[in-house]
C-alpha cells in the first residue's frame, strides 16, 4: 500500500501548518483508494475551530460531526483519516510520529499524515525516503509521514509520495 499526496493536498498541509505553527492543525483527508489499495489524497481540509495548543489539537467534536455527515452530498470522495502538525516548542523538535494520544485516537481502517514543522537550520530540496517526504520552504524544515491502524489495533507506516513537489524542487529554489 502507498498514498499519493495530490498537489492541491500537498499545498493545503503546507499552508495551513505554516499559517498556525507554534500550534498545531489538525484536518481531514478526501481521496478514494484504487484497484491495487493504494489511496490518493485529493483534498486535505484544515479545521478552523479545533481546539489548539502548542503540544496537541482535537477537533470540535459537534462541528466535525456536521462537516462529516455532509461530505457524500458534497462530493464523491471518501474520508480517508485525518493530518495534524507536530510542531517544535520550548527548543524540543516536532516529529512526524505518532504520539500516545494519536495511536489512541486512530480509528482502524484510517489514515494519519503527521507533519513535523520545526524552524530550519539549513535549506535542502525536497526529497522522498522509502516511506517520508521532508524538505525545507522558507526558514521551515518539514516532515510528513503516514501511518494506518490495521485491523486488531495494529498500526503500520505507511509509504507516501508526491511527484508535485519533487517536480517544484527541480524547477524553483524552494
Amino acid at each position: 500500500m502507498e498514498v499519493f499526496i495530490t498537489d492541491k493536498a500537498f499545498l493545503s498541509l503546507i499552508l495551513s501548518s505554516v499559517e498556525v505553527y507554534r500550534d498545531e492543525v489538525l484536518g481531514v483527508l478526501l481521496g478514494y483508494e484504487l484497484v491495487d489499495g493504494d489511496l490518493v489524497v485529493e483534498y486535505a481540509i484544515p479545521y478552523q475551530t479545533a481546539k489548539r495548543s502548542k503540544r496537541e489539537v482535537e477537533p470540535i467534536r459537534h462541528r466535525e460531526i456536521r462537516v462529516l455527515n455532509i461530505l457524500d452530498r458534497l462530493t464523491n470522495f471518501h474520508h480517508l483519516g485525518y493530518f495534524h502538525s507536530h510542531t517544535e516548542f520550548r527548543g524540543e523538535r516536532g516529529v512526524a510520529e505518532l504520539s500516545k494520544s494519536d495511536k489512541e485516537s486512530l480509528d482502524e481502517g484510517m489514515i494519519e499524515l503527521i507533519i513535523a514543522i520545526n524552524d530550519a537550520k539549513r535549506k535542502f530540496s525536497w526529497r522522498c525516503s522509502d516511506t517520508d517526504i521532508y524538505g525545507s520552504i522558507d526558514k521551515y524544515h518539514i516532515h510528513i509521514a503516514c501511518f494506518k491502524k490495521e485491523s486488531k489495533g495494529k498500526i503500520i507506516r505507511v509509504p507516501i509520495s508526491c511527484p508535485y513537489i519533487l517536480g517544484l524542487s527541480e524547477i524553483y529554489e524552494l
